[in-house]
């Protein structure tokens, strides 16, 4: 009499199911990268550690140098702070804004809550300048804050508007256009120029800078350096910019942009928290179509990728979690390192 081993059964059956998600998972991410225009082979990123950092839903990175030493900034989709993490602080600028943009002083009631509320969320990336001014994106107003290395300071405030970049879409009627897929990523250019990224509808890559300029584009020789100021009319507090060049990704891509970075060889990155993988842009050129050379695969234990930076051969990803036990912080790295 043969009898039935019930254990051995499902752990057979959960070992098929398994390799039947792997295979899912596989072919889903194949399709995207396909669609979205992506037909050179993915490569892998591995994990090399992980980390818990005490600010949740990161969404925005930035690695720079503080006296000599490598330090990384962080800054939180629903707090209006910067966590330094080698300093193991964070700065709080909510009462900042507050003083500079808001008519209610108080969030007693509830009126004033709410637009307290709205006033001091949304940050969506981080930039830092030669004169350690860290740039910080609001994705809702579509505005970039600048503060001091401080962070005890506005010294101004930068507007740009994705509608004069669209402007046909707009005059069309486009809904989606208009909806809270907006800034997400943020690079600094020479001659006072920025890209900011475009998460949806569409996805897209914006050169902004003032009025009567000439697009740069985004290259070795564009991208702002580590010591230099980016250039801005130091008597004005409110600064305007217009769109400049547009490189649009997809209209209605599966892949949205969750954040830029640069690598090494100062090309650029856009990630992806939909479709888990980063894009590797080595130029922008004003009036041609963006072309990925380069397409890298996040592991999928990391959830929710919203900040990317990378320094040296590790790239460093951020964690849109909401709970304070949560991973949020990981170091990935190929085994043959950044081509």
């Amino acid at each position: 009499m043969v009898h039935w081993d019930r254990k051995a059964y499902r752990r057979r059956l959960f070992l098929q199911i398994l390799i039947l998600l792997s295979l899912l998972v596989a072919v889903s991410l194949a399709f995207l990268h396909k669609q979205n225009g992506f037909d050179q082979d993915a490569k892998t990123l591995v994990v090399l550690s992980k980390e818990i950092i005490p600010l949740k839903e990161v969404s925005g990175m930035v690695s720079f140098l503080d006296h000599g030493k490598p330090e990384i900034a962080f800054i939180g989709d629903s707090k209006s702070s910067i966590y330094l993490k080698v300093e193991d602080k964070e700065y709080s600028f909510k009462d900042l804004l507050i003083d500079r943009f808001s008519l209610c002083q108080s969030d007693e009631f509830d009126e004033c809550s709410k637009a307290i509320k709205k006033l001091s969320k949304n940050w969506e990336g981080l930039a830092i300048d030669g004169q350690q001014r860290f740039f910080a994106i609001q994705e809702h107003s579509q505005s970039v804050v600048v503060l001091n290395r401080a962070v005890d300071k506005i010294e101004h405030a930068l507007h740009f508007n994705f509608a004069r970049a669209f402007s046909d879409a707009v005059a069309k009627g486009s809904k989606k256009i208009k909806k809270n897929t907006l800034g997400e990523g943020l690079i600094l250019l020479k001659q006072g120029h920025m890209i900011v990224s475009k998460e949806a509808f569409p996805v897209a890559f914006v050169e902004f800078g003032p009025e009567g300029d000439q697009a740069l584009g985004l290259n070795a020789e564009t991208v702002l350096g580590e010591t230099e100021a980016f250039l801005l009319d130091e008597a004005s507090f409110h600064i305007n910019f217009v769109p400049l060049a547009t490189w649009v990704l997809a209209a209605h891509g599966k892949c949205d942009i969750s954040d830029l970075a640069l690598d090494e060889d100062r090309s650029l990155l856009a990630l992806s928290e939909d479709c888990l993988t980063i894009q590797r842009y080595p130029v922008l050129v004003p009036g041609q179509d963006a072309k990925a050379t380069d397409v890298y695969v996040i592991p999928g234990e990391v959830r929710s990728p919203e900040a990317l930076v990378v320094r040296g051969k590790e790239w460093l990803v951020g964690s849109d979690v909401s709970k304070q036990k949560q991973y949020n912080f990981y170091r990935l790295g190929l085994q043959t390192g950044l081509r």
